[in-house]
């Protein structure tokens, strides 16, 4: 959506030296595509979400993980120009980029491509999820414990344990 804005955004130029600077980095890119197998796979528009984690609003883990794809998308593409050598106007034009691979994989350390937080993300999530599996199957187990016990066998008409809204149903 922003870049659709700032791609409807542009004007025309009428400085003839900007027009053939322009055109020559342009050459120089399909150049690229066409002989070095260059592309972008699809870069979510992550603009929203810089916006709001600049003005420190937490932002969702998806998100989280769009912008690291996208700052991974960005290093590998100016890696490619770089080692190019025939897009000299491209590596002007990137100069000032530097990528950021510890942010990369710090998020992709602890977060999935689908947004998931990972137990790896901290040592203590990681103990506590071990936790709440340990104390699940433990429940369980008293549930189905209680389904073969003598007291309750003529009470209960099918020996089967579910769970519904997080609660064990005898």
């Amino acid at each position: 959506a922003q870049a659709f804005a700032r791609a409807s955004a542009l004007e025309p130029s009428t400085d003839f030296a900007q027009v053939r600077r322009l055109c020559a980095q342009t050459a120089e890119m399909r150049a690229l595509v066409r002989e070095a197998g260059f592309g972008l796979s699809h870069v979510a528009d992550v603009d929203a979400a810089l916006a709001e984690a600049a003005r420190g609003v937490p932002v969702a883990g998806v998100e989280l993980r769009a912008i690291a794809d996208a700052l991974a998308a960005a290093a590998d593409a100016a890696r490619t120009i770089r080692e190019s050598e025939q897009t000299p106007l491209l590596r002007e034009r990137i100069a000032a980029f530097r990528p950021l691979p510890a942010i990369v994989a710090r998020i992709t350390d602890a977060i999935d491509e689908r947004g998931f937080v990972l137990d790896r993300a901290a040592p203590a999530l990681g103990r506590l999820r071990r936790g709440i599996g340990q104390a699940q199957d433990d429940a369980r187990e008293r549930a189905a414990a209680l389904l073969r016990s003598a007291k309750y066998a003529r009470a209960i008409q099918d020996h089967i344990v579910t769970v519904r809204d997080g609660r064990f149903v005898v």
